[in-house]
């Protein structure tokens, strides 16, 4: 084996460039973040601090596929099992490839080399990056995506902490003699779009398809698993990979209305929750975790997924009523209509990246920005870009009140980037959608009616790419969805800046005012409050996230525990009570002879009565204030409500919290 030097190996490597990416130097002498923005020759001498090589040559074409495995210290484990498993993937295709320890920080990476003869387009290249993130939620894949800046730390290369790129795995030599076939790229990806789990969305419950559905209404009460959670659950060893399976279990147990419990009885002995009984090593050994790893990790998934349930659940809500009939199949039109979404809200989060000081500050802008990002969220789940959406579907999305949120949507339709489609009526919420950016408009055909949430899965390609913008909505989403993070709390930013650091991100002042659109004075401040509530660590100048997740304890110090709780709580009171009233109106407006027999809601006997679903009209008398003109009395409609006189109609007893 030859012991290379490492920039005269990259001059090997790189020789379809005419030129490697280096860190720039401040006017400390210091490197400035995880920035290779300089050029640096090829042929030069070697650089002075960091350098990565281009994935794609001069000519555009990918020679060099690098698969970084990424996330926090505390995934490592996780990350272990996501390499172990593309590793297998490549060795049953005849892949050769190089496994690279990054730095001292034990991330991964995995070198492929294309033949040199030929290359592959930046499609191909693409397509392989997009699956491959679908299957592996630590990958990132961005480099794969870009032919002009797409780069990458080669092996043996020095990091910017000092250490350097180690291989642990392979021979250097095969990245020089590059044998992969396009052939066998294609196969790569075929496998891996087969490999992607299958998406686990809210659907309701048989029994309660026409029963008024609470916002608070996630599954209760032990039922058995669908067939896709006992699929999960019976993967033995865990599935190729135990980390994405064991947390699939953990959502497929949440759909089945099981409680942490139930789950965590079952840990020991269900082989689909490997992950939870054992922890990868790196070297391709497990071993068994104590008891209190176990159950720190499987509380930890545990509310995550339980967020992402109810965040699924608000999609369900947003679309049940307003949806036409479940088509028989896919049409081109709706495919159409489903690529220019995509696109447009791949468009939107752009906007949300190179502009950040647009979507950040002080002055509602964050807000707006919170909930376009649930109005893309809905739309990505029906495929159309017109979704039905109350004030406080998306204030519960957005962290935030409803008058908040309807401020925001009247600022967003003034400035062009929704508009409304229908106004709310009835009980029945607004209709808005995502104004089109793109020069690739759908067909007009069904344009203005949201799609049922229950869709027939889109062609490959494009299942990938919803499936990846979804997470990436939902993931910032879900971050918002705690009550440390509220207004009366540490606020929004801090919880958007707390949910990039639990994805393994590393930030200064300077980066995270960058990256929230706020000044490095406020940046500081929002980093400060991390560091003082022990959510986030200042290490080596940089600050990182924490292993423990703190964030219950910390709303319980700042005394806002339950926040987000009681007001989904009072978003439902208010629209049972809505309900109610709109009800007695259609009775009002019904011809005598016509109208229902309906009892008071202060009769005992009523509460003996059976569950009456909103279908079957089951409201009782709306109170009126006495008098000649008998009025309707919302103050005594609030108070039969909040005593209880309704529970059996709108199921008060089987939400769960």
């Amino acid at each position: 084996m030859v012991a290379w030097d490492p920039w005269e190996f990259t001059q090997q490597l790189s020789v379809m460039s005419s030129h490697v990416k280096t860190m720039p130097v401040d006017a400390y002498g210091e490197f400035s973040g995880n920035d290779y923005s300089w050029r640096h020759p090829l042929q030069a001498a070697k650089p002075a601090g960091p350098w990565a090589v281009r994935l794609a040559g001069d000519d555009g074409r990918f020679y060099l596929l690098a698969f970084d495995f990424d996330g926090r210290d505390d995934q490592a484990d996780e990350r272990f099992d996501q390499v172990d498993a593309f590793r297998r993937l490549l060795d049953e295709i005849g892949i050769r490839h190089v496994l690279c320890r990054s730095s001292v920080s034990d991330r991964r990476h995995v070198w492929v080399a294309v033949d040199r003869n030929i290359g592959i387009d930046r499609e191909l290249a693409s397509e392989i990056g997009y699956a491959a993130a679908a299957c592996y939620s630590l990958l990132d894949h961005g480099m794969l995506s870009n032919g002009a800046t797409g780069a990458c730390r080669p092996p043996l290369s020095p990091h910017r902490n000092g250490s350097s790129s180690t291989v642990i795995g392979g021979h250097l030599e095969t990245l020089l003699d590059a044998s992969t076939t396009p052939e066998q790229l294609l196969e790569l990806r075929d496998r891996l779009r087969a490999a992607v789990p299958r998406r686990q969305d809210y659907t309701p419950l048989p029994h309660r398809t026409s029963a008024p559905v609470s916002d608070t209404d996630l599954p209760s009460g032990r039922r058995p698993l669908t067939q896709l959670g006992e699929m999960f659950m019976s993967a033995t060893g865990g599935g190729a990979d135990p980390s994405v399976n064991g947390y699939q279990c953990l959502m497929a147990a949440l759909y089945a209305g099981w409680s942490l419990e139930d789950v965590a009885a079952m840990v020991h002995t269900t082989p689909g929750l490997e992950y939870y009984r054992t922890r990868n090593l790196g070297d391709g050994r497990r071993r068994p975790r104590s008891e209190r790893d176990s159950r720190t990790r499987l509380e930890r998934d545990w509310l995550h997924a339980r967020e992402t349930v109810r965040l699924r659940h608000q999609a369900f809500l947003a679309n049940q009523r307003t949806a036409p009939p479940k088509p028989g199949r896919r049409t081109p039109a709706q495919d159409a209509e489903l690529r220019a979404v995509l696109a447009d809200v791949d468009g939107i989060l752009e906007s949300f990246r190179i502009a950040p000081g647009r979507w950040g500050g002080r002055h509602g802008e964050s807000s707006e920005r919170h909930v376009l990002m649930a109005i893309a969220y809905l739309t990505l789940h029906t495929g159309k870009r017109a979704v039905a959406a109350s004030t406080r579907t998306l204030a519960t999305l957005a962290n935030t009140s409803h008058t908040t949120a309807g401020e925001a949507l009247t600022r967003l339709a003034a400035h062009g980037f929704i508009r409304p489609v229908a106004q709310a009526t009835g009980t029945n919420a607004a209709i808005w959608e995502l104004t089109p950016r793109h020069e690739h408009f759908s067909t007009a055909f069904e344009l203005g009616r949201p799609q049922p949430l229950q869709e027939h899965a889109a062609p490959l390609p494009l299942f990938e790419q919803r499936s990846l913008t979804l997470n990436t909505l939902e993931t910032e989403l879900t971050a918002l969805q705690e009550d440390a993070f509220t207004y009366q709390g540490l606020g929004v930013l801090a919880g958007r800046l707390y949910g990039l650091l639990q994805r393994g991100a590393e930030v200064t002042a300077q980066s995270a005012a960058a990256l929230l659109g706020i000044s490095m004075l406020h940046a500081t401040g929002i980093l400060s409050a991390l560091k003082k509530h022990h959510l986030a660590v200042l290490r080596k100048g940089v600050v990182t996230g924490t292993k423990r997740r703190l964030v219950q304890r910390v709303a319980e110090r700042l005394g806002v525990d339950g926040v987000l709780q009681r007001r989904r709580e009072r978003f439902q009171r208010d629209r049972d009570l809505w309900g109610w009233f709109v009800d007695d109106l259609t009775q009002a407006a019904i011809p005598p002879s016509r109208r229902r027999n309906r009892t008071r809601a202060q009769q005992p006997t009523l509460v003996f009565l059976p569950t009456l679903e909103l279908t079957d009209t089951g409201h009782p008398v709306y109170p009126r204030i006495e008098g000649p003109g008998g009025r309707r009395d919302t103050r005594q409609a609030a108070y039969e409500y909040d005593a209880g006189y309704l529970d059996h109609i709108f199921k008060k007893d089987n939400r769960a919290a």
